[in-house]
């Protein structure tokens, strides 16, 4: 399963996607956590003001995360701006 996100749009809360991925695109914007069971995907200035988690895959795209990101694999920096203190990769 994924949750994904194409128009762009505000959500507020946190994002759990317990049996899949998450995808955030086209300048959208989630005021608070995204947290997944695969990859976390941040497509077209798409932003995450809290933090980004992916328990098993990877973080990756072009947008923002304003807080910590921590992935089971990679966190591909490239194409992403991260606010916060911790850059984790847990691999």
């Amino acid at each position: 399963m994924t949750f994904r996100v194409t128009n762009s749009m505000t959500l507020s809360g946190n994002i759990y996607v317990p049996n899949g991925t998450a995808q955030i695109e086209n300048t959208s914007t989630v005021k608070g956590n995204v947290w997944a069971h695969g990859s976390v995907t941040l497509q077209n200035s798409a932003t995450i003001q809290g933090d980004a988690l992916s328990s098993t895959d990877d973080i990756t795209g072009n947008g923002f995360i304003n807080d910590d990101a921590t992935a089971a694999d990679d966190v591909v920096t490239a194409g992403l701006t991260i606010g916060g203190m911790d850059v984790v990769e847990l691999n």
